[in-house]
């Protein structure tokens, strides 16, 4: 906390100094309202130059952490190390809106307001923000008075307490611009315990084939995280049924359905490869051994 109330003051002299004002947004502050405390990084939007104001701050701390800009897409990493060897991450980025053409994950980055910047975000939980001055004011971060303070063009503090995803725009919009918020759909289902409205599966299902145009790196570390939730197969039970799964791990989705042999029938290896990724998880957090299980028969189809 005292890490935090430090960074929360050396951001709000920043802003002063630059005129940029800066917002806290995205999981952070989604977070808060669920009560978690837990924050390794923290995402903030600067309503002028993200670049020159992540250089004043790197100024201001007296260059303790490394800081890597992105000129493109008018954002900048700063990375803190921390005395257990552990870091912690600062995502500077302008208020911008993009645009993409259909073939590219590479967008047409412009500046733009502060609620436009919010619309572009994947679910409307993630599409919230705060000021920077008031987590200054407020160092134990009370959830009544954020609620408050909190902008939330797209009512996703309701959201949060209903436990449901939502897209701040249409969902095809939202999916179409960037692909991998579809595998982040099913992830922060199963990460967060929330619904994923059955429109917000038809709009995955609808825009899965789009999936191809995003980096298998990125597939990858979404990957990676909806295995390391507390039951993955809910989140892999949603890449199953919106048909996600066939383009991702085409393997997995074809262990589906049961085999009859002379009478005798199997049991179903894509229930049976779910149910065995979640007792794995019951017993590691490891999730590569999560991994393990969930390719441990997709030789049988082909046997």
């Amino acid at each position: 906390m005292d890490m935090l109330a430090n960074i929360f003051k050396d951001l709000c002299a920043v802003e002063k100094s630059t005129g940029s004002a800066m917002y806290v947004v995205g999981g952070f502050v989604r977070d808060i309202f669920l009560g978690k405390s837990d924050a390794k990084d923290l995402d903030i939007v600067v309503v002028g130059d993200a670049l020159a104001t992540a250089r004043a701050y790197d100024e201001a701390v007296g260059k303790i952490g490394s800081l890597v800009e992105f000129p493109d897409f008018g954002t900048a990493r700063y990375v803190l190390a921390l005395e257990d060897g552990k870091q912690f991450e600062l995502e500077f980025a302008t208020a911008r809106s993009e645009a993409y053409n259909g073939s590219s994950r590479k967008p047409e980055v412009v500046p733009a307001t502060l609620e436009q910047d919010l619309s572009r975000r994947d679910f409307t939980v993630n599409a919230m923000a705060a000021p920077v001055s008031w987590f200054v004011a407020h160092p134990d971060m009370p959830i009544a008075a954020l609620r408050s303070a909190v902008i939330d063009p797209f009512n996703g503090l309701a959201d949060v307490d209903e436990k449901i995803l939502k897209t701040p725009l249409d969902p095809d919009a939202t999916f179409s611009d960037d692909p991998l918020r579809m595998m982040r759909a099913v992830r922060f289902s199963a990460q967060l315990a929330f619904a994923l409205p059955l429109y917000i599966q038809e709009a995955v299902f609808r825009n899965r084939e789009r999936i191809a145009i995003v980096s298998w790196e990125r597939v990858q570390e979404e990957l990676l995280k909806l295995m390391a939730t507390k039951e993955p197969a809910i989140g892999l039970q949603l890449l199953f049924e919106t048909k996600l799964l066939e383009l991702v791990l085409p393997e997995i989705a074809a262990l589906d359905g049961v085999e009859d042999v002379y009478g005798h029938t199997h049991k179903n290896n894509l229930t049976h490869t779910f149910k065995v990724v979640d007792n794995v998880a019951m017993r590691s957090d490891n999730a590569w051994l999560r991994l393990a299980g969930l390719f441990h028969d997709i030789g049988k189809p082909a046997t």
